[in-house]
């Protein structure tokens, strides 16, 4: 997903997205899209939501 795209979304509309990412994943790959999402999400901090 392009940076610039999250600005795009509220919270909870964005919440809704990472869950359906990792519902989608399957089962085996469930924990790495987690972590990866976690890890982007870290990557952005906070000023990236704003």
């Amino acid at each position: 997903m392009d940076g610039h795209k999250l600005y795009l979304f509220g919270k909870g509309e964005l919440e809704e997205l990472l869950i359906r990412f990792a519902r989608m994943s399957k089962k085996h790959d469930q924990q790495q899209t987690i972590e990866e999402i976690r890890r982007v999400l870290k990557r952005i901090g906070e000023a990236g939501f704003c």
